[in-house]
C-alpha cells in the first residue's frame, strides 16, 4: 500500500487519505482529507461570517457618518438631521460619473462606501457635495434640479419668500 506523510499534520498515511491534484510530482495534495476540510470548516465558519458582515456594516455606516457629519450635518434644504434619511448630493448632477470613475479604478461597480472614501480623500469638498435628505434629493432630481420645497410654494409662501429674500440682499 503506498502512503503519503501530510504537510499539516505530518502522519503518515495511505494516499486514499489524501485529494488527488495535477500539481506536483506525487499527484496528490499536500494535506490530508482530514486536515484539508478541517480548514475548509475553519475558514467557512458561520459564527466568523456573521461577524465580518457585522463588521463590514459598521464599517461603511462610519464612512457614511463621517462624511455627512463633515459636509454639514443637514439637509441644505430642508433642515433635516437624522442621519438615517440623509445622503451625499453631487452639487453638479455628476454623481453617475463619479461612481463610474471610481468603478474602473475598483474593477467593480462603486457602491456609496467607496463614494464615501473618495470624498473622504478629497478633503470633503463643499463645493462639489453637499447634504441633502432623500425626499429633497430625489425631488431635485424629479423637478429639474430645484427641490420642490422652493419651487412649489402657495402665492403667499411666495410672497413672504420675496420678502424675506429683499431683507437678505
Amino acid at each position: 500500500m503506498k502512503t503519503k506523510k501530510c504537510g499539516q499534520c505530518g502522519k503518515t498515511k495511505p494516499v486514499s487519505e489524501f485529494y488527488r491534484t495535477n500539481q506536483g510530482t506525487c499527484g496528490y495534495r499536500s494535506p490530508c482529507k482530514e486536515c484539508n476540510n478541517s480548514g475548509r470548516r475553519a475558514k467557512y465558519d458561520p459564527s466568523k461570517r456573521v461577524k465580518d458582515v457585522a463588521a463590514t456594516r459598521a464599517m461603511k455606516l462610519a464612512l457614511k457618518v463621517d462624511v455627512i457629519t463633515n459636509l454639514g450635518g443637514r439637509c441644505e434644504c430642508c433642515g433635516e438631521d437624522l442621519m438615517g434619511l440623509l445622503t451625499v448630493d453631487h452639487i453638479n448632477n455628476d454623481g453617475a460619473e463619479h461612481a463610474r470613475s471610481l468603478a474602473k479604478h475598483a474593477k467593480k461597480r462603486a457602491v456609496s462606501y467607496i463614494v464615501h472614501r473618495d470624498i473622504i480623500n478629497q478633503g470633503y469638498p463643499r463645493d462639489k457635495y453637499r447634504v441633502m435628505c432623500f425626499s429633497c434629493n430625489i425631488g431635485r432630481e424629479l423637478n429639474g434640479g430645484e427641490c420642490p420645497h422652493k419651487t412649489q410654494l402657495t402665492p403667499v409662501d411666495r410672497y413672504i419668500k420675496e420678502i424675506e429674500d429683499d431683507k437678505a440682499n
